[in-house]
């Protein structure tokens, strides 16, 4: 090998370095550096899925977490009366001074009836009562007021299923 560099004119001997010079390169790119760069390619790309997938697990888990503690309202208030239910709701509401007469028709419905209220404080309560607490609408009646936005309500209620 000695030889054959030696025989080669000074001229050859740089193009023939030069050449090596670039061959390493070449290999170093392509055999270190190439790959190198797809596989942090494809790296950022899973954390960048994994980290949506976390984003949708923890939402996922403050829903659950929700649903568990409806579920376990519900349970709680299953074993309550079905009036000790709407009385503290309508109190948890803030809509006791509208209240003008909470009566229990039978063991399954009360009757609740509601001088002035705001119309969407109304439909808050109701729709508290059917998702936390397990209660339905069975029969209700508004009546507008002269003021714009509040009602008048007599309202039949009943725990679901039943």
């Amino acid at each position: 090998m000695k030889e054959w560099w030696k025989a080669l004119e000074k001229r050859e001997q740089r193009i023939v370095l030069w050449g090596g010079v670039i061959v390493i390169l070449l290999i170093l790119y392509f055999g270190l550096l190439s790959p190198m760069q797809d596989k942090v390619a494809t790296l950022q790309k899973s954390v960048s899925n994994n980290t949506s997938l976390l984003v949708w697990m923890k939402q996922a888990k403050s829903e659950v977490k929700r649903s568990e503690k409806n579920r376990v309202n519900s349970a709680s208030n299953r074993s309550k009366s079905l009036l000790t239910v709407v009385d503290s709701s309508i109190k948890q509401k803030k809509l006791s001074a509208s209240v003008t007469e909470i009566k229990q028709v039978n063991k399954s419905q009360v009757q609740v009836k509601l001088g002035e209220v705001r119309f969407e404080s109304l439909i808050a309560w109701l729709q508290q009562l059917q998702s936390r607490d397990g209660v339905n609408i069975s029969k209700i009646t508004l009546r507008r007021t002269e003021t714009e936005g509040i009602v008048s309500a007599d309202a039949v209620l009943v725990r679901a299923g039943t």
